[in-house]
């Protein structure tokens, strides 16, 4: 949101973008891994069998389940979203899915918008 709001020029702006930003990141990303075994199961109606590591990688991507994953990983005892994966994958979980990566993906949704908004802020003039 902040990076979004050091683009526009109004107040009213910035809160219509931040909140489409909030729509887009977290209810719109919750349809994505929904949308990605039905294309990757051939479009039929129902897909069987463990859940492939890329399509898990969706559900662990959003800002909020990375912050969730982080903090399991980080509080519990290590195993913690590696156990939870483990059971949709039917078998080992890839590393983009350990507790390390979840803490990686959180890192860049701290770190990238907010780099992104000091640059843009940085060169607007005031």
């Amino acid at each position: 949101m902040i990076a979004l709001s050091a683009t526009t020029a109004s107040g009213g702006r910035a809160m219509v973008d931040g909140t489409g930003a909030f729509v887009a990141l977290e209810l719109v990303s919750d349809l994505l891994p929904t949308i990605a075994l039905v294309v990757t199961s051939g479009f039929t109606s129902s897909a069987t069998g463990p859940l492939p590591g890329r399509i898990a990688f969706l559900n662990a991507a959003p800002p909020t389940a990375a912050y969730t994953n982080a903090l399991m990983w980080f509080l519990g005892d290590g195993t913690a979203v590696e156990l939870a994966f483990e059971g949709a994958l039917g078998g080992p979980v890839p590393f983009y899915l350990t507790g390390w990566a979840s803490l990686v993906v959180f890192g860049l949704w701290l770190v990238v918008p907010l780099s992104l908004g000091y640059r843009w802020f940085a060169t607007t003039d005031l």
